[in-house]
């Protein structure tokens, strides 16, 4: 047996083809040669058919035109229940939805120059679906106009100033243009001020097509390179500024002196409840604002003040200014006006069809709509020189 075994291990040729037992590998090595073949030549075969069938995510295509701050998307997806969203870096996220089955959401004015995010949100084929669109400012950074303001004044004029972008070539130029928001009517301003060729400025002397509300668009050329353009939103009322009251007067009897003036000239309709008014009553030696301080008082149909001043009296002038009673700034003073009695002439009488008499005695005293001074302690000793005034002022000093 050792001849045998020793005749089996050193024999060169192949071994026998005797049959090999159950459960051998050899026995399933077509099958497996099979399979990998199978998955080299086609890898889809080795996926899920459920993955195999997956189709690809739905877009939307969102777009955006800024003349008609409209943002709109492909029909063809049929896409409901659709939401858009502007990502305003000032106002924050602001929602609305497109009208029944359109595929468009029209934004409000807003000012863009900042740059912003569009958003629309929509289930298409069952499936969410949210598309997102970045919408910045064209251009060089720095080329933008700077120090963009406006003011109406003379209740029918408008005057725009502006600076050059620091990054601005030199060949820059600025166009401005108006847009009435209400009525959409937009126009460019009729008459530019330069600064070096370069428009720095806007007069406009017709109002006609403002709104309250005005979109303001300030944008720019340049061969030399893309130029960004700023933008703002204003209403009319935020930017007037208001005239100094008109034909302002004083009347004086032997005891004390009327002022009457009429309120300004607005382009924006106010009424007299609208304004607030401070007159500054100085000697005129003195000097107008430094001596008392204004009297602030309110507006009424018929504008007039009251105040004791008995003869003989100094000469003395008056001025008078006006704001919003909201707030805002304080318009520019009058003219001054002077008045003081006049030697050795009557004293001057004053409508008694305005007037009360006096609880205490049958003198009449002018405007009782307004109390005098504030200042307690230059009014004590004038009021008790008249016997008449305790009863005839009304506070109406603010």
């Amino acid at each position: 047996m050792p001849g045998t075994l020793e005749a089996t291990q050193g024999a060169a040729g192949p071994m026998p083809r005797g049959p090999r037992p159950a459960g051998s590998p050899g026995r399933f090595l077509p099958a497996a040669l099979v399979l990998l073949l199978t998955l080299c030549l086609d890898p889809a075969a080795a996926l899920a058919p459920e993955l195999a069938e997956v189709e690809p995510a739905p877009r939307l295509s969102v777009t955006f035109n800024p003349k008609s701050r409209r943002l709109t998307w492909d029909c063809r997806e049929n896409a409901t229940d659709a939401r858009c969203f502007m990502l305003h870096k000032e106002k924050g996220p602001i929602e609305i939805k497109p009208w029944g089955k359109a595929c468009a959401c029209t934004f409000n004015y807003a000012p863009l120059h900042g740059g912003v995010t569009f958003e629309v949100h929509a289930t298409v084929r069952g499936r969410p679906v949210r598309e997102e669109l970045l919408y910045p400012n064209p251009g060089h950074e720095g080329t933008a106009a700077r120090n963009f303001s406006c003011f109406i004044y003379d209740a029918g004029s408008l005057n725009c100033t502006w600076a050059r972008g620091p990054a601005a070539p030199g060949d820059v130029q600025y166009f401005l243009f108006i847009e009435n928001t209400k009525t959409q009517t937009e126009q460019e301003c009729p008459l530019y001020s330069p600064d070096s060729g370069t428009h720095t400025g806007c007069h406009l002397r017709d109002l006609s097509a403002l709104g309250f509300r005005n979109y303001f668009l300030l944008n720019g050329t340049s061969l030399a390179a893309p130029i960004q353009y700023f933008d703002s939103i204003w209403t009319a009322k935020e930017i007037e500024r208001l005239s100094p009251p008109d034909n302002v007067t004083v009347y004086c009897n032997t005891s004390h002196c009327r002022i009457r003036w009429r309120p300004p000239q607005t382009w924006i309709p106010l009424t007299y409840k609208d304004f607030t008014y401070q007159l500054d009553i100085q000697r005129r030696h003195a000097g107008l604002g430094s001596g008392t301080p204004p009297v602030q008082v309110a507006g009424e149909a018929e504008n007039e003040y009251c105040f004791p001043s008995p003869e003989p009296r100094a000469r003395q002038a008056v001025r008078v200014r006006v704001a919003d009673v909201r707030g805002g700034p304080w318009s520019a003073w009058s003219r001054p006006a002077a008045f003081a009695a006049a030697p050795n002439s009557p004293p001057q009488a004053l409508t008694p069809g305005r007037a009360r008499p006096c609880a205490s005695t049958s003198r009449w005293c002018w405007a009782p709509s307004y109390a005098p001074w504030s200042s307690a302690s230059s009014s004590e000793g004038l009021l008790g020189s008249v016997l008449c005034a305790p009863a005839c002022h009304r506070s109406r000093i603010k």
